[in-house]
């Protein structure tokens, strides 16, 4: 490296670099002075790994390192800074020297008090400095400025109160609407009165919704865990504040949800719609949702066999609430593994409702421009043609079914024999007898290769009397 460095200082620093942009790569080089007054500096190969590339050449050519910190190649008779062939201050490191200029031109901004550094007993400097209208002269037009300037400020400062107010004013009125519509009460019930949270309190309960307290990020916002009362855990879902989707879910969330009771159900505890904000508050569920487990191969230890079909059964009971006999249809439309929570026994509990539809009471489907959902998890009619009915969320508990049962993911599922998916790998084992393959390790005791699987509609499969049934959609 050639550089340039303060001497009489305990710590080098050294404030000019030749060959900043090409070091050496070798533990010796070589600075040198060519007759044609080029300055180059050679790694031990003897290669030249950086030149001061001097335009002009003269017969004696001399290098001096003046007291300024300028290193400079000259004529040995000629010290006049007109006739340098080359110097060090035109090549600008990242330290400034006094009187280092730089080759080219350019405008410095200052933002603070001006200091001279340098006394010159004579032929000192000029500097021209360009300054804003408003910092020269006429004081008076300053503090006519003042008393405006204050004026729309405070009027802007009262236009935005006013717009945030009604805002929530808003929020505040849609969802009392929500609760009260038509939409939910058409067996003549009583209007709902769903608790509204103070926002303080939700904010206290989660420590200011601080990233410990954060479970996961949902499709339309964060969800934290927080603590009511020092007793009570709940999970908060914080709705994005200007997404209209995330109205959207809040919408459906009171609409649906609220309403309904099932042991395989989330609870939805309350809302709150306070200061702008748009949350859900939830039952905590401490085991979180199914796909932390049946995806992960420590996890998925603690789902027995028992236990999975416990999972399975719970879902498919929820569905059949859902779609049947609950006082309103509901279609979920986005049945999957991270939509289903486990609590403390890990029974299965449906949540995320913001995509579901509710459908009149003849009604088992319809068609939508707007498709929502997993893909993986859609019905082929619902994603490609947007037509959705009982039998999409009925495909969806198919495709998480497999999940279940094989541990593996339908989208990101591989084989080394074929490219298809999990849906296509298990067709294509059912046509070929060899159905239990897909089923997760271990397959004992409730699975046994070997047995043999007769007609019916229900067949016992294992000596502990779990069985493998073929469920026809509604």
């Amino acid at each position: 490296m050639g550089g340039i460095w303060y001497k009489k200082i305990p710590k080098r620093t050294i404030v000019w670099i030749a060959n900043r942009e090409t070091p050496l790569n070798t533990t010796t080089g070589l600075l040198k002075l060519n007759s044609n007054g080029s300055l180059v500096i050679l790694n031990g190969s003897n290669t030249i790994v950086w030149s001061s590339n001097s335009s002009a050449s003269v017969n004696n050519p001399v290098a001096q390192l003046l007291d300024s910190g300028n290193f400079v190649i000259r004529d040995e008779t000629d010290s006049s800074p007109e006739n340098f062939l080359w110097q060090s201050f035109n090549i600008i490191g990242n330290t400034f020297l006094a009187d280092i200029r730089g080759s080219g031109s350019g405008c410095l901004l200052w933002f603070n008090e001006i200091i001279d550094i340098r006394e010159h007993k004579e032929n000192g400097q000029d500097i021209h400095i360009r300054m804003a209208a408003s910092k020269l002269g006429r004081p008076e037009l300053r503090l006519m400025s003042i008393p405006i300037v204050l004026t729309v400020t405070m009027m802007l400062g009262i236009y935005l109160c006013v717009i945030r107010k009604k805002r929530i004013k808003h929020m505040e009125v849609i969802t009392r609407q929500y609760y009260k519509s038509d939409r939910g009460n058409r067996n003549g019930e009583d209007d709902l009165q769903l608790p509204l949270f103070d926002f303080t309190a939700l904010a206290n309960a989660t420590n200011g919704f601080s990233t410990d307290s954060r479970l996961g990020e949902g499709g339309f916002g964060p969800v934290y865990k927080g603590m009511l009362d020092e007793t009570k855990e709940i999970a908060v879902k914080r709705l994005s504040k200007d997404s209209t989707q995330g109205l959207q879910e809040f919408k459906n969330e009171v609409s649906c949800i609220a309403r309904l009771q099932h042991g395989n159900l989330v609870k939805l505890l309350g809302c709150s719609v306070k200061e702008g904000e748009r949350m859900l508050v939830y039952e905590y569920m401490p085991n979180k949702s199914l796909d932390s487990f049946i995806f992960d191969k420590e996890q998925s230890k603690a789902l027995d066999w028992p236990r999975r079909y416990n999972i399975i059964n719970g879902i498919a009971r929820e569905l059949l609430y859902l779609h049947q006999d609950s006082r309103m249809r509901i279609i979920h439309r986005d049945l999957k593994a991270s939509n289903v929570l486990l609590d403390n026994e890990r029974n299965p509990k449906i949540s995320d409702f913001g995509t579901a539809r509710i459908c009149g009471e003849t009604e088992t489907g319809a068609n939508t421009t707007r498709v929502v959902g997993t893909y993986g998890y859609m019905s082929p009619e619902y994603a490609i043609d947007g037509k959705f009915s009982v039998k999409s969320d009925v495909y969806n508990f198919g495709v998480l079914l497999l999940e279940v049962v094989s541990g593996k993911r339908n989208k990101k599922f591989t084989h080394p024999d074929h490219n298809l998916n999990l849906l296509g790998h298990a067709w294509r084992i059912y046509t070929n007898g060899e159905v239990l393959d897909i089923v997760d390790e271990p397959k004992e005791p409730a699975f046994f290769n070997e047995r043999k699987l007769y007609e019916g509609d229900s067949t016992s499969s294992s000596s502990n009397y779990l069985s493998v049934t073929t469920m026809a959609p509604r």
